[in-house]
């Protein structure tokens, strides 16, 4: 039988394995995205948004 402190390892360890494949599949849901279903001007403006926050972030 498990432990209180290993079922709680265990809870935090699955937590953290959630997330990371959360943001893999936001990753390869947007290359699937900017490579399948996008328009230029949707990347266009996407490429403006980063350039302008880009800017903000460096001053």
């Amino acid at each position: 039988m498990k432990s209180e402190l290993q079922n709680r390892a265990e809870k935090n360890r699955n937590q953290r394995n959630q997330k990371a494949h959360e943001k893999t599949v936001a990753r390869s849901d947007t290359k699937r995205y900017i490579t399948q279903l996008a328009n230029v001007k949707d990347l266009q403006e996407v490429q403006r948004w980063l350039d302008n926050r880009m800017s903000e972030l460096k001053d």
